[in-house]
């Protein structure tokens, strides 16, 4: 199979090459979304999603719950979209930008890419974007992040910190005293002994706890357990218990910088000052989300001169 991309420019993530998994939500299709939505004001632009589990319906409702896109905007979004159920053996364009790590994912199942220019968010420092076989890939990286672990991406790359459309978000009035832990298949999973323990040792500060998690290992733990995607996540929880992720990597994380837009707490589990200075990506964020307007993506971002 082969996609073609006509428009001047193609955003794309969340490739999938395993047909027993499934990416599901996470912060890469929200950044697909915001991107699109500001990069739409300057290119023709379409959206490639490589999850067969990704239909227009889930994607229209993953929309209207976060944003407060007008309906001709949401339309725009979904209109432009490409939903593969398989991978195709060739994609052909203009330029395209991936906001995640698929690229990689896609070379090592055999997708071909044919694009006069390829731009990547960088969002591992276990994944090299430069000198990909056949690709010359621009990444887009912050360099505080990056320098001294990822050399030759950042010699090759654009220093660019990822943003968030902040000023676009649904507004959330629902005050919840519960603790919430997110605890997905995608680098986040802990041991049941693990959680356990944090489930003891905050047990007296909160009425109920939230586990959301697409593994059915928490089953028997004393929380309610909820299935992502979650309807109106941020109304579910009064405070957000951070916890290690499997790799103590976070490039760029969103959950954070949306508990402290909509005054949820936050709760550092197991994160310690050894652990950031190994976890960069998190211990950036946390400096910069101090002022939200250090991460508000606008309509002056860099972004549009980069690209």
């Amino acid at each position: 199979m082969i996609v073609k991309i006509k428009t001047e420019l193609c955003i794309s993530a969340a490739w999938v090459t395993d047909s027993d998994w499934s990416h599901g939500v996470s912060g890469h299709i929200y950044e697909i979304i915001e991107y699109f939505y500001l990069l739409s004001k300057k290119y023709s632009i379409t959206i490639l999603l490589g999850d067969s589990s990704m239909s227009e319906t889930w994607f229209k409702k993953i929309i209207q719950d976060k944003y407060n896109f007008n309906q001709g905007e949401v339309e725009n979004i979904i209109t432009n979209t490409i939903f593969c159920n398989k991978p195709p053996r060739y994609v052909i364009g203009n330029k395209i930008l991936f906001v995640d790590g698929c690229l990689v994912k896609m070379q090592t199942c055999g997708i071909r890419l044919f694009f006069d220019k390829i731009y990547s968010f960088k969002c591992s420092k276990y994944e090299q974007l430069v000198n990909l076989d056949a690709y010359d890939v621009i990444p887009l990286l912050d360099y505080r992040v990056y320098e001294d672990v990822c050399n030759d991406d950042v010699k090759s790359g654009i220093n660019y910190i990822k943003k968030m459309l902040i000023d676009s978000y649904n507004s959330i009035i629902c005050k919840d005293d519960s603790a919430m832990l997110y605890l997905t298949r995608n680098c986040r999973l802990l041991p049941v002994e693990q959680v356990m323990h944090i489930l003891n040792k905050y047990m007296d500060n909160f009425n109920n706890y939230i586990i959301i998690t697409d593994s059915d290992i928490y089953n028997n733990l004393p929380a309610t357990i909820l299935n992502p995607p979650v309807d109106n996540i941020f109304t579910k929880f009064g405070t957000y218990i951070y916890t290690p992720t499997t790799m103590r990597w976070d490039g760029s994380p969103r959950f954070p910088v949306e508990c402290k837009l909509h005054e949820k707490k936050i709760i550092l589990e197991g994160i310690d000052e050894a652990y950031l200075n190994h976890d960069k990506g998190l211990m950036y964020r946390l400096q910069d989300m101090q002022s939200l307007d250090n991460i508000n993506l606008t309509q002056s971002d860099a972004i549009l001169d980069i690209i």
